[in-house]
């Protein structure tokens, strides 16, 4: 059997005698208490999609400063700039291949705003358009479609560098 709902409730005290003034009281102060509850639940899910937001930066921070992703980093810089793939030996493949799989991977979150992207655009910024840069002759002979959110990733930092006009 179904427990009463408040409002079929309400419906019988009035008609047990109970006055409409007093119904419409107790209607009121339900809608006034749900819309209390509506707001508490929307700060609620705000705090937890800040904290999530948070710890993506935070885990996005350490995966971008992997000791690994670093080298990597360090040989595209160094030695890859305008290479086609068939023109790397494998270390530079390697390190190719994770650099934009790891600006790729940050700029999924970013895009979809699940990481904040000022603090990560401002420390990483260069280092993204000289990778994306030095890269573009890879990316190119692999399929640049593959990291498509690095090559987005890059036009946001320049974008957010460059000087605004108004």
């Amino acid at each position: 059997m179904r427990s009463p709902t408040l409002l079929y409730v309400l419906f019988w005290i009035l008609i047990m005698g109970g006055s409409l003034l007093v119904f419409w009281k107790l209607v009121r102060q339900l809608q006034l208490t749900l819309k209390q509850m509506s707001l508490l639940m929307e700060e609620q899910v705000s705090a937890l999609r800040g904290a999530s937001s948070a710890q993506n930066l935070m885990s996005l921070i350490e995966f971008v400063q992997d000791s690994k992703t670093r080298e990597a980093r360090r040989v595209v810089l160094e030695g890859l700039t305008g290479k086609k793939e068939s023109e790397c030996n494998p270390e530079q493949r390697a390190a190719a291949f994770l650099v934009c799989s790891t600006y790729d991977v940050a700029g999924i979150l970013i895009r979809n705003k699940l990481a904040p992207a000022p603090p990560f655009v401002t420390n990483w910024g260069t280092s993204i358009v000289k990778c994306h840069k030095s890269l573009e002759g890879f990316m190119d002979s692999v399929g640049a479609e593959r990291w498509d959110d690095f090559g987005w990733l890059r036009k946001e930092v320049e974008f957010s560098q460059s000087p605004s006009v108004v």
